[in-house]
Formats: C-alpha cells, sequence, structure tokens
C-alpha cells in the first residue's frame, strides 16, 4: 500500500532559519542561492537537491544533485533520503525534519511555486532506460539464465519494511543505482548484490557483492553465498531475508 504524502513539510531545526518550513513537493530545489527554498548556510551548495516522487512506492526522496558535502542521514554521506514523517537530515550545518501537519497547520506555510514543466528524476529515467532497450540492448542481448526456482526476498527492517520481490531469473543486479531493482537504503552502493545461476552448474544460485564490508550476508563480511545458506541480507539499517520459493517446484 502506497504512503500518504499529503500535508508533509520539511522544517528547519537550527541556526538562523530555525522553524521555518516548506512544503514537500516534486521538483522543489533546496539551495544556498537556487531553488525555491533558499537556506542561509555557507556549508549548503548553491543548488544542493531536489525532491522528487517514486510513484511506484508513492513516496517522495529527496536527491542530491552533486553538491560538496551530499546528505548527511544517520551519520554517513548519502546521496538521497526517504522523506518519511519524522525522518532527520542534514545539509551543510542546517538539520531538517520531515513532519506531517494538520490542516489548520498547513494554512499557516507558504508553499513555493514549482515549476510544472520541470521534469522530475524518475520520468527522466524512465526515458533514459527506454533509449537504452531500444538503441542498445537490442543489439546487445542480456543472457537471461532462468532459475531452478524463485527466491523471495523480504524486507524485515529500514524504510521499505514489509517490501518483497520475487526473482525467477538472473542476472539481477539490485542497488541504489541497480539496472533491475532499486534501494532506497541511504548507505546501500550502486551495485549491492546480484543473483546468478553458479558457473557450469544451473541448479545452483548465487548471490555475490562488490562490497562486502557494507553489504553483510548472514552476518559475515563475504563476497560470495549459495542461495540455499543465505537467510539475511544487511545493509545499513536495512535487512532483508531471502527465502528459496523450493515447493512449488517438487524434486
Amino acid at each position: 500500500m502506497a504512503l500518504t504524502t499529503e500535508n508533509l513539510f520539511l522544517e528547519i531545526l537550527n541556526g538562523p532559519q530555525k522553524g521555518q518550513r516548506v512544503k514537500i513537493q516534486e521538483g522543489l530545489r533546496i539551495g544556498r542561492t537556487q531553488g525555491e527554498f533558499k537556506v542561509s548556510d555557507p556549508k549548503i551548495s548553491g543548488l544542493h537537491g531536489e525532491v522528487v516522487k517514486h510513484y511506484k512506492k508513492g513516496i517522495f526522496i529527496f536527491m542530491d544533485r552533486g553538491s560538496t558535502h551530499k546528505i548527511i542521514f544517520d551519520g554517513r554521506k548519502v546521496n538521497r533520503v526517504a522523506l518519511l514523517p519524522g525522518i532527520e537530515f542534514v545539509l551543510g550545518e542546517t538539520r531538517f525534519q520531515v513532519k506531517k501537519l494538520s490542516l489548520v497547520e498547513t494554512l499557516s506555510v507558504e508553499s513555493p511555486e514549482v515549476p510544472s514543466e520541470r521534469e522530475g528524476f524518475f520520468p527522466l529515467i524512465k526515458k533514459v532506460k527506454t533509449f537504452f532497450a531500444q538503441n542498445v540492448v537490442a543489439e546487445f542481448p542480456k543472457k537471461i539464465e532462468f532459475f531452478p526456482y524463485p527466491v523471495k526476498l523480504t524486507w524485515t527492517r529500514g524504510i521499505e519494511m514489509g517490501r518483497e520481490e520475487v526473482f525467477s531469473f538472473g542476472p539481477r543486479q539490485v542497488g541504489s543505482q541497480g539496472s533491475d531493482l532499486m534501494l532506497f537504503e541511504p548507505s546501500a552502493p550502486p551495485i549491492a548484490f546480484e543473483l546468478k545461476l553458479a558457473p557450469e552448474n544451473s541448479d545452483l544460485i548465487l548471490f555475490s557483492t562488490p562490497y562486502p564490508n557494507l553489504v553483510i550476508f548472514n552476518g559475515r563480511s563475504i563476497p560470495v553465498i549459495l542461495v540455499d545458506d543465505l537467510k539475511t541480507i544487511e545493509i545499513g539499517s536495512t535487512e532483508i531475508t531471502v527465502s528459496p520459493i523450493k515447493e512449488i517446484f517438487p524434486e
């Protein structure tokens, strides 16, 4: 079920603009000298970031736009953060909190006008993927390997808790810039992990990661593991349980 994004606001918690609020809406840009919401903080970039909407998940996301100091969330530098009620993050030295206001409270907050023609991040990504599929993939098709049984991933902790995904073929790449599945965990690397068949053995499915210090399989920093041995994946504050679905594929 999609989360409601109505009456969500960002509030500044410190500094000279403490208490100032702005309505969260797609296309809202925040920066020191550019954007609809300007913040007087010398460590905030001229244009620091922009709010985009993920339509499938029904949530707003604040995306870094090449700033010097990035976004600080939970003490870590990240490129994006999901704007859910209660979430706090830092730009420069300014702390922001996402708040859900009552209808009466919203009447006292001015909403900046965001140009409707500005193209959001995810529509742009969709266009890029379409172009890629039409102009590149057609010439260099990705080899599809069907798994001997489906693999189910369930998010049991973190900002995407409750999410479920099932994979029946590979290779599949998952991460903050994953070509097959995007993660919203702020500390997720570009490609957190990949699912694929084991070389020369089509009965075995492997999980592998190029970031074993960030992506933890079964509580251990290891680069590869068989799906039959894998129970949990931990990335930052996110935990994912892994469940092979073998009952519908009896031996």
